[in-house]
């Protein structure tokens, strides 16, 4: 949980493991961090670390890349959408 409007954002990925990180620039509260599983085959899991400063939101990746993915902010509400490798859609 965030204190106040969360407008300032940084998304990033790593290789290894793979994985996108996005960190909420903004006051939090110091909650205890948590990890949500997820049901999707391209999906491992997804983390949330509270931090003095910031807010971490980490999705593991399953496989070895990264999908290509896009972010948009809107409303004070960020919307990350993966093109998921296995997905049906295609």
């Amino acid at each position: 949980m965030g204190d106040g409007n969360v407008s300032d954002y940084a998304i990033k990925t790593l290789k290894k493991p793979p994985r996108i990180l996005v960190d909420f620039n903004c006051a939090a509260r110091l909650l205890e961090a948590r990890s949500i599983n997820v049901d999707n085959p391209d999906i491992r899991s997804i983390r949330i670390g509270y931090h003095f400063d910031k807010i971490r939101v980490v999705i593991d990746i399953k496989g070895d890349v990264v999908p290509a993915y896009k972010d948009r902010f809107k409303h004070n509400t960020l919307i990350v959408t993966l093109k998921l490798k296995n997905s049906q859609n295609e």
